[in-house]
């Protein structure tokens, strides 16, 4: 490296003194450096999966699926690479970064159900029926899909870095306190601000990646169908379908603010999901 003056150089690395901090770096001949796709960081992946499934008999169809599951990683999930990144703190301790994955979730229960109403011509009831009570109710089906699943590990991050560490991100300080709010949760006051300090300068805060037990709300789903299908020809049926997705209306919310000392710290703001969407349409099958 060129000594101050030989060749002049603007800059940080053109002063009569550099930081040590800077000297320190991997590539000190450089102010900034970003890994494109690198390929380190280690996950964990352990769980418990169960299935149960009906086939088709009687008209019903149903499958159910649960998993019981924990994800650990000591990268950043994607959201962030290279020196400073936001969810890393001491870039030269990867381990310390060892936690939930950003995208852990323990349990997580999906159920779809499929039922033709036993209706019409060679069903439980209507076999004796005209053709025209016939064509109007019989192949009639109803689905239906439900969703179970805890909200994401909350994040937590600062206004400003105040590491100075030339190479990591930084972190609040925890007291200690659990500052989950349990029932006593709501929209303003997600979880107990007061458990989170602002770090020492030159420290990494001792909070980590991800927090052990503060997530984003449960996410519920039910999406809901129903099909009438009319014959036209032996062929050839027209299938009329009415759809709903998020049939309850039900609000997701999205994650609270999770940086300190910021306005909405610990507020949600928003849904993550849509609310309900209704849909109709109109199928040829030949």
């Amino acid at each position: 490296m060129a000594a101050f003056g030989c060749p002049p150089r603007p800059g940080t690395l053109g002063q009569p003194t550099v930081q040590r901090g800077q000297l320190l770096r991997p590539f000190p001949q450089f102010t900034g450096s970003t890994l494109r796709n690198p390929a380190w960081g280690n996950s964990n992946y352990h769980a418990l999966q169960m299935r149960f499934e009906k086939r088709y008999s009687a008209g019903i169809s149903l499958l159910a699926s649960y998993t019981w599951s924990k994800t650990i990683t000591d990268g950043v999930d994607g959201i962030g690479v290279g020196w400073g990144a936001f969810y890393s703190r001491d870039n030269y301790c990867r381990s310390c970064e060892r936690g939930l994955s950003s995208y852990d979730q323990p349990h997580r229960f999906v159920m779809n159900a499929t039922y033709e109403l036993p209706l019409g011509r060679g069903k439980a009831a209507g076999a004796n029926w005209n053709k025209l009570v016939d064509a109007v109710l019989e192949q009639w089906q109803v689905n239906g899909i439900l969703t179970l699943s805890p909200g994401l590990p909350l994040m937590f991050g600062l206004p400003q870095n105040t590491s100075y560490s030339f190479g990591g991100g930084q972190n609040p300080d925890s007291t200690g306190i659990n500052a989950d709010l349990g029932d006593e949760k709501t929209l303003e006051r997600w979880f107990d601000t007061r458990q989170f300090l602002a770090p020492q300068p030159y420290t990494f805060g001792n909070l980590g990646r991800t927090h052990p037990n503060l997530r984003q709300d449960f996410a519920t789903n039910l999406d809901f169908s129903l099909f009438k299908s009319v014959r036209v020809k032996d062929r050839a049926r027209v299938q009329l379908r009415g759809e709903a997705f998020n049939l309850a209306n039900h609000s997701v919310f999205s994650s609270p603010g999770t940086t300190l000392n910021t306005a909405t710290f610990g507020v949600v703001t928003g849904t993550s999901n849509r609310p309900r969407q209704i849909q109709l349409g109109v199928k040829v099958l030949f």
